[in-house]
């Protein structure tokens, strides 16, 4: 299918995640758009970008967002990276081995974003981003960039690049959320400034955290820890939360201590857990990524 949906259109076929296209950079760009069947007018807009090799349809299944917008009545969509040399998916952040792609998925996201904005009628403080490692990446790049079209963003073990990070000056700064952990062996928590594992240099997560804070201009530090629910995930999470009497926007860092390049609590088959620990390490299943990611979004509905 092609073109965006009307709320109005969307209320005649509710329920299901439905695919759509868009015209952009002489390319055909996909996504999936889910909107819940009672979708009210001030509904919220959710961006979900997934990780190099991943697909919208992945990352759809395994963070349960649509579950979350039926319940919480919001609308969510899933961009779709296009296909590199290698074969995989992925969302252009000028990694070294992308350093000849021409794709612009800054103006892609952007333009899908605008679109459905106008289409459905929610306003750039109601709509926001979240993205998993490549998508991560790419949440950091469209919050330097282009963070007027959002009301706030978070990464799930995405990095900030570095050349992005030079470059980064936000026409406003958002509210950021980070949820990283300590043992992720792909996007290091202490980040890669020398570029050994050659996608190029980037930011360690306490740096780009710091670099957030003092963006929002965030004087104010509170470490909690969060209840060790689940002893046998052999990882704990602790919680940095970073505020100012002067701003109503927050920067938050959940950092899973002991944990790797996973999204906590992502609805896996049995099966498909034995493979994501043994590819990315362990996961955390005493917070939910997705819901930490909600429930920080739901702070900025108001303003």
């Amino acid at each position: 299918m092609h073109g965006l949906v009307s709320l109005a259109s969307a209320r005649e076929k509710p329920g299901a995640p439905s695919p759509h296209s868009i015209q952009h950079g002489g390319l055909t760009r996909s996504y999936l758009l889910h909107i819940p069947a009672d979708v009210n007018p001030r509904s919220s807009l959710v961006i979900v970008m997934h990780g190099y090799m991943g697909s919208a349809n992945r990352i759809m299944d395994y963070s349960g967002f649509n579950d979350i917008a039926d319940r919480e009545d919001f609308i969510v969509v899933y961009p779709e990276g296009t296909i590199d040399q290698h074969g995989y998916r992925f969302f252009n952040v000028g990694y070294d081995h992308h350093a000849t792609s021409t794709v612009d998925d800054l103006g892609f996201v952007s333009a899908l974003t605008s679109n459905l904005q106008q289409q459905l009628n929610v306003t750039p403080s109601r709509t926001f981003m979240v993205g998993m490692s490549n998508g991560g990446d790419m949440a950091h790049f469209m919050a330097c960039t282009n963070s007027k079209l959002y009301g706030a963003m978070a990464s799930v073990t995405g990095v900030l690049m570095k050349h992005i990070h030079d470059d980064c000056a936000p026409a406003k700064p958002l509210p950021v959320l980070q949820i990283h952990g300590t043992d992720d062996a792909i996007s290091y928590f202490g980040g890669d400034m020398e570029n050994k594992a050659g996608y190029g240099a980037y930011l360690g997560i306490p740096e780009t955290v710091q670099f957030w804070a003092e963006a929002n201009g965030l004087n104010k530090k509170e470490l909690t820890f969060v209840d060790d629910a689940d002893k046998k995930d052999r990882t704990v999470v602790r919680f940095e939360r970073y505020f100012s009497s002067s701003s109503l926007n927050e920067v938050w860092l959940y950092i899973v201590q002991g944990g790797g390049h996973r999204w906590p609590m992502e609805n896996l088959t049995e099966q498909e857990e034995l493979e994501a620990h043994k590819l990315y390490g362990p996961t955390n299943r005493d917070i939910s990524a997705s819901d930490e990611v909600w429930r920080f979004f739901q702070q900025y509905l108001q303003h």
